[in-house]
C-alpha cells in the first residue's frame, strides 16, 4: 500500500520561493564578496571584484555550445577510461543468485513483485549513487592536480564551458549506466515472475477523491472516533450507525470505466472501485469474514439522488478489496418500496456541479469546490460495534491499467534526475575545494537532504509563521533565559519587545531560506510506486524531482563557474 499526500505539487509556489531563495543568497553573498574586497584593499579592490564579477556574467552569455560539447565529450571518454562501467560487475553478480533469496512459494503474487522491484531498483540506486558522488567530486580537482586543467583554460575556453561540459559529459555517462542496469533489472524482474502471475504486473491509474467524516448523528466531524491507535493515520467509523466516511471524486466517465474480466471480453465496463480498509473489533464477532462495508453513490448535483449498493462485501486486510459497481443501479423507494433503476454515468454523475465540504481542520468554515464529472461516494461499516479504519488513498477509482514498464522506468527517470542533481552539486563543490572535502560536502548534503530535511524545513516554516506553540526565536529565548521566564508567560508590551520580535523573525526567515539550500531527496524515492503496482503520477510525484534538479542546476552551474574562475589552477 502506498501511502502519499495526495495534493498536487504547487508549482507557481515553488517558483516564488526558488526566486526569493536564490535573490536573498545571491545578494547576500554578492555583498559580502564587495565588502571584503572592500576592507582589504580598499577602492581599487572595489572596483576589481565589481569587474570580474561582470567579466564572469559576461562569460556565461558567450558560452558556446560548441565548445561545451567538445568538454563534455571529452569528459565521457574520460570517465569511461577511469573503469565507470565496472559497476557492472558487481550488479551483474547480484542479478546471478539475487533469485535464490528472493523468491519464495508461499509469498503471496503481488507482495513478491513487490520484494522483486523494491531490490532492483533500490540495488541501482545503492550503485548509481557513489559512483556519480565519486566521477563528480574528484574530476576536476585531479586535473588540476596533474596540471591537465592549465592546458584546457589557456585555450580559448571558458570557466563556464567547463563546467557545464563537465556537468553534461558525467551526466552523459551515468545516463548510459542507469539505462543499462535499469534495462537488465526490467528484464529480470519480468522473466522471475510465473506466467501465471504476469496479470498482477501492472501500473494502477487511480482517480483519488476526497474526503469527509460524519459522526453518528449524521454531522460533519473533523475525524473519525478514536480508537487508541497511536498511529493516526487512519480515522474509524462506527459500525451499524449513520457515521460514515464521504468520499468526492470527480473525472468519472465512460473512459474510467473497465472490463471486469480484465481479457477484453463481451462484459459490459464497469466502474472499478479499489480499497485497502481497517477494521477494528470491540470484540470478536464472525472471525470466518471480515466486518462489512456498503457503499451508497450519490449525485453530488442533487443529493437526493442516491443509491445504496444491494452488495456489501467483507473487507479483507492488508490486500486489495475490489468492487465492481455496474452501469446499472436499482434502489429501492424506502416509503412506497418500489424499485427504480439509475444510470450510474447519466444519473448519478455530475457533469457539472458545486458541491459546499466542510473544513476538515475548521469545522466552522466551509469550502466550495467545482466539480466536473463528479460522483460522491458514502462508506459505512454495517456491523454492530465495530469500526471502519478509513484513510484518504483507502478507497480510490481504478481506471484501465498502464504497462508495469510505463511506472518502472518513471522511477529510472527519477533515479536520473537524482544523478543529474549529485552530479551538478558534486561538480560545484570540487570547483572550490579538494576531492576528499567535495566529496564528504556533497554526500552530507544528501544525508541530511533524505532523513532530515523536511523535519528541519518543517520546523522553521511552524516558527516563521508562528505556530511553533510556545516560545520564539533566539534573541527571545535568551532574554527568558535571564529572566528566568517560562515560555508561557507572555511578555509586556514594549518597543524592546516589538523589535525583539523582529530580529528573531529576520533570524529564523533567514534560517527558513539556509534550509532549503538542502535538496529533499525523498522526492526521488519513487521505488515504492512500481513496487507496489501504481503508476507515478506526474503532479503529485515527478514534478518535485524535475523541480528539485533544475531548481539546483542553474544557481550551481554560476556558483561553480564562479569557484573555477577566482580559483588558484596552478596549485597542486
Amino acid at each position: 500500500m502506498v501511502r502519499e499526500d495526495l495534493t498536487a505539487f504547487p508549482l507557481v509556489e515553488a517558483l516564488q520561493s526558488w526566486a526569493i531563495i536564490v535573490g536573498v543568497l545571491a545578494g547576500i553573498s554578492l555583498v559580502l564578496a564587495l565588502l571584503a574586497a572592500l576592507i582589504s584593499t580598499g577602492g581599487a579592490g572595489f572596483n576589481r571584484a565589481v569587474g570580474a564579477i561582470l567579466d564572469a556574467f559576461v562569460d556565461v552569455l558567450k558560452t558556446s555550445p560548441g565548445r561545451v560539447w567538445a568538454l563534455a565529450m571529452l569528459t565521457f571518454k574520460e570517465s569511461a577510461r577511469r573503469k565507470a562501467l565496472l559497476v557492472f560487475v558487481i550488479f551483474g553478480v547480484l542479478f546471478m543468485f539475487a533469485g535464490w533469496f528472493l523468491t519464495s512459494s508461499d509469498m503471496r503474487p503481488d507482495l513478491q513483485i513487490t520484494v522483486y522491484v523494491s531490490f532492483v531498483l533500490t540495488t541501482i540506486g545503492y550503485l548509481i549513487v557513489p559512483l556519480a558522488l565519486l566521477l563528480a567530486c574528484w574530476g576536476i580537482p585531479e586535473d588540476i592536480r596533474r596540471r591537465s586543467m592549465h592546458t584546457v583554460v589557456t585555450k580559448p575556453v571558458r570557466r563556464s564551458e567547463i563546467v557545464l561540459g563537465r556537468v553534461i559529459g558525467l551526466t552523459g555517462i551515468l545516463t548510459l549506466v542507469l539505462l543499462i542496469m535499469g534495462g537488465v533489472g526490467y528484464v529480470w524482474i519480468v522473466r522471475q515472475i510465473p506466467a501465471s502471475q504476469q496479470a498482477e504486473l501492472v501500473s494502477r491509474v487511480p482517480i483519488y477523491g476526497m474526503i469527509n467524516f460524519y459522526n453518528a448523528q449524521n454531522e460533519p466531524v473533523d475525524k473519525g472516533v478514536n480508537v487508541g491507535d497511536v498511529w493516526t493515520y487512519r480515522s474509524y467509523v462506527q459500525g451499524a450507525s449513520k457515521a460514515h466516511a464521504l468520499f468526492t471524486f470527480e473525472g468519472v466517465t465512460p473512459g474510467v470505466l473497465v472490463d471486469p474480466d480484465g481479457a477484453g471480453g463481451d462484459a459490459e465496463p464497469v466502474l472499478q472501485l479499489e480499497s485497502n480498509f481497517e477494521a477494528f473489533r470491540t470484540y470478536k464477532g464472525d472471525m470466518t469474514r471480515g466486518v462489512l462495508v456498503q457503499y451508497t453513490y450519490v449525485n453530488p448535483a442533487n443529493p437526493n439522488i442516491r443509491v445504496t449498493d444491494p452488495n456489501p462485501f467483507p473487507i479483507e486486510e492488508f490486500q486489495k478489496n475490489i468492487h465492481n459497481v455496474p452501469q446499472e443501479l436499482t434502489a429501492y423507494d424506502v416509503e412506497t418500496g418500489q424499485a427504480k433503476t439509475y444510470n450510474l454515468l447519466e444519473d448519478l454523475v455530475a457533469k457539472t456541479a458545486t458541491v459546499e465540504l466542510p473544513d476538515q481542520y475548521d469545522l466552522t468554515k466551509s469550502s466550495t469546490h467545482s466539480l466536473t464529472n463528479g460522483l460522491q461516494i458514502e462508506v459505512s461499516c454495517l456491523d454492530q460495534g465495530q469500526y471502519l479504519g478509513i484513510a484518504q488513498p483507502d478507497l480510490f477509482i481504478r481506471t484501465p491499467d498502464s504497462p508495469f514498464a510505463v511506472s518502472y522506468f518513471k522511477a529510472i527517470f527519477g533515479l536520473w534526475l537524482m544523478v543529474g542533481l549529485i552530479v551538478t552539486i558534486g561538480v560545484t563543490a570540487s570547483c572550490f575545494v579538494k576531492g576528499p572535502v567535495a566529496t564528504f560536502l556533497t554526500f552530507a548534503l544528501l544525508v541530511v537532504g533524505y532523513f532530515g530535511v523536511e523535519f528541519m524545513q518543517g520546523l522553521l516554516t511552524d516558527y516563521v509563521q508562528g505556530d511553533d506553540g510556545y516560545g520564539g526565536g533566539p534573541i527571545e529565548n535568551v532574554v527568558r533565559i535571564f529572566q528566568h521566564m517560562n515560555p508561557t508567560t507572555d511578555f509586556q508590551p514594549s518597543i524592546g519587545v516589538t523589535i525583539m520580535e523582529y530580529i528573531d523573525k529576520a533570524f529564523l526567515g533567514f534560517l527558513w531560506v539556509v534550509s532549503h539550500v538542502i535538496p529533499n531527496l525523498t522526492d526521488y524515492d519513487l521505488a515504492k510506486y512500481p513496487a507496489h503496482g501504481f503508476d507515478i503520477d506526474w503532479s503529485r510525484a515527478l514534478l518535485p524531482a524535475v523541480a528539485t534538479t533544475f531548481g539546483f542546476l542553474i544557481p550551481c552551474m554560476i556558483i561553480g563557474h564562479l569557484g573555477l574562475r577566482f580559483r588558484e589552477l596552478e596549485a597542486k
